[in-house]
């Protein structure tokens, strides 16, 4: 069963695949992100976060980890460090 993530908006996950490389694109109800065969869709909730539970299945379909998620959100690598300025 996922993990219950509750407090991050559409913003955020879209953030959070960016930092981490995924290509984004628009379709429908839902926006959709891939990378290395994956494609991962994301509900878009206009004005209000995603569900906990839905966002504990994005986290899941993406391979990260809660934290590691987190960091992406933030800004930084997977692995907390800062993202470099050459990327």
């Amino acid at each position: 069963m996922p993990p219950r993530v509750p407090g991050f908006s559409v913003a955020d996950v879209l953030r959070a695949f960016h930092n981490d490389g995924w290509q984004i694109g628009e379709g429908g109800k839902h926006t959709k992100a891939e990378k290395d065969g994956r494609s991962v869709p994301i509900t878009r909730h206009h004005g209000r976060d995603i569900l906990p539970n839905t966002m504990g299945s994005i986290i899941v379909q993406a391979g990260w980890t809660v934290s590691e998620f987190r960091n992406l959100v933030r800004g930084r690598n997977r692995d907390g460090s800062r993202h470099s300025r050459n990327r």
